[in-house]
């Protein structure tokens, strides 16, 4: 008995020492694992390519003008993009930094302060944050109790930025599809006699395939389909069609001579279609990679809207994680969050 009492006394001892040492760490402001926050940001951009959309070019690049006023100015616009994430992943490990580094909540709130000052003078013409403004929210930053009541208070410097991300991926999406329909048309271009001569081979079967129809519904005794073919132009040689009726022997020359213009035309092609194989690979590989910029900007804007509430979120003091980066009210939020 003495023993069960003894040990039951020492438990009451280490909860004592524990809640003793322990006091502190898990207030509000460390009930947010920032950590995981960083992480998080982290695994999210590393599913972003947005500034690799055309690294996978065969056939396109040789189109590409690097010396082209709007290639660079696309160019700029991807390398802005980049910045701008890296920004994003540099201050999600910065808070987790501040908040390990700093043991009081005085001094994480001063460090955080100090962080956002170099971050306006990064940020100074690129955001629609006046830089009065942003001196103020600093200032408030300054003065709050509570390092999450801090991040609360800088939430406007976040939705900043946030809708300074979304106007930068418009921007790379109206870039790109300036860029697409020179491409196109540069690629059109220099395939023009590919082109000319597909269209007319593929015309010149049509006809041919058209009046083989004819000779047969002639074969089968309708004679005013026998008119039609005359009208046609299937037939080079003139002479090779009867006035009158034509026969079964008639017909047969008719067909033959139809047969030999289709072997023709198939030889021709033979020698066009490699070129067309690569002409319409080249729009392929452009499609696709204008599509999969697209997709790229998408997954960025859907990456901001979940960034930016789940930065909201835990400053409010919700504690999981989990629940910081929930994907499915951010189109909701598509307006609400960014305001």
């Amino acid at each position: 008995m003495n023993k069960i009492k003894s040990i039951y006394l020492l438990l009451i001892a280490i909860l004592a020492v524990s809640c003793i040492s322990l006091e502190g760490k898990f207030t509000k402001t460390q009930s947010a694992n920032m950590g995981a926050f960083a992480d998080q940001t982290i695994a999210m951009l590393a599913e972003s390519n947005v500034t690799k959309a055309n690294d996978k070019s065969i056939y396109t690049r040789k189109y590409i003008d690097f010396t082209d006023k709007d290639v660079q100015a696309y160019e700029k616009l991807l390398e802005d993009s980049e910045a701008f994430f890296d920004k994003i992943i540099e201050y999600s490990i910065a808070l987790a930094t501040i908040v390990e580094t700093n043991k009081s909540v005085p001094e994480q709130i001063e460090a955080y302060s100090k962080y956002l000052e170099k971050l306006q003078e990064s940020a100074e013409g690129k955001t629609d944050m006046t830089p009065e403004l942003f001196d103020q929210i600093i200032s408030d930053v300054r003065s709050q109790d509570d390092f999450l009541d801090a991040l609360q208070v800088a939430q406007p410097i976040m939705n900043a930025a946030g809708r300074y991300g979304m106007l930068l991926m418009n921007k790379i999406d109206k870039s790109a599809k300036l860029l697409m329909r020179d491409l196109d048309r540069k690629i059109d271009e220099d395939y023009a006699e590919v082109i000319a001569f597909q269209e007319a081979l593929e015309t010149e079967k049509y006809v041919v395939l058209n009046a083989i129809a004819m000779l047969y519904s002639t074969y089968k005794g309708d004679m005013n389909e026998f008119e039609r073919f005359r009208q046609s132009d299937a037939v080079l040689d003139k002479t090779l069609i009867p006035q009158g009726e034509p026969s079964v022997e008639e017909l047969t020359i008719l067909s033959d001579h139809l047969e030999d213009r289709l072997k023709t035309i198939h030889t021709i092609w033979s020698e066009v279609e490699p070129d067309w194989v690569v002409y319409r690979a080249t729009h392929e590989e452009l499609d696709e990679q204008y599509n999969a910029l697209l997709g790229e900007t998408r997954r960025a804007r859907m990456f901001l809207l979940i960034w930016f509430r789940a930065h909201q979120k835990m400053s409010a003091g919700i504690s999981n994680p989990a629940e910081w980066f929930a994907i499915e009210d951010a189109p909701a939020l598509l307006y609400k969050t960014l305001l």
